[in-house]
């Protein structure tokens, strides 16, 4: 903790914290890496060029079809940008099917169930991207779905919520907006 207060103390990682976050991210890049690699082997080998990239199989393949293979702005490359957009993009799975627990602090009524104060609740998120009466078809990648349709993503419509809802909503969420609609 000492590092955390003191500047001249900051690069030194007395409990290993920021090597195991390095370690990690280089472990989470080389699997998006060959699975970037795997992607324009594949291309190369098919006729998906040919035929104008309409073949397009999953997320990848869209974002390969759509990026040449220059430098975009500030620099970045298209395997970095292909990258980074697998880790922040809307995920047809999430990473846990569960939010975080929470607590009401008074009665409610949830889809008609009374819940009473003081019950933890759990939110199933993999349920609510996936519900066929708010989706059709809702376990294909399909993001145009979402340009169809009016949602607000701030968290008040639960049909999307990629940024979570309420008090323990992203904090970057506005960050995000910005850089999204500078482009």
């Amino acid at each position: 903790m000492i590092a955390g207060k003191i500047p001249l103390f900051k690069w030194i990682d007395f409990q290993g914290h920021v090597k195991l976050m390095k370690k990690t991210f280089k472990d989470i890049d080389s699997i998006f890496q060959r699975w970037l690699d795997e992607h324009v082997k594949t291309r190369e080998t098919s006729l998906m060029e040919v035929n104008g990239g309409g073949n397009e199989r999953d997320f990848i393949d869209v974002m390969l079809s759509k990026m040449s293979n220059e430098h975009l702005h500030e620099g970045y490359s298209r395997d970095t940008v292909i990258k980074a957009t697998i880790f922040e993009v809307l995920r047809l799975y999430p990473p846990g099917p569960l939010l975080v627990p929470h607590e009401n602090t008074e009665d409610c009524v949830v889809s008609g169930y009374h819940v009473p104060k003081g019950t933890r609740l759990y939110t199933n998120i993999m349920k609510l991207q996936q519900d066929p009466k708010i989706w059709s078809n809702p376990d294909q990648f399909n993001p145009d779905r979402f340009f169809t349709i009016d949602i607000d993503f701030h968290g008040q419509d639960y049909e999307l919520i990629p940024f979570g809802s309420g008090r323990r909503s992203c904090p970057e969420i506005t960050y995000v907006l910005q850089v999204e609609y500078l482009k």
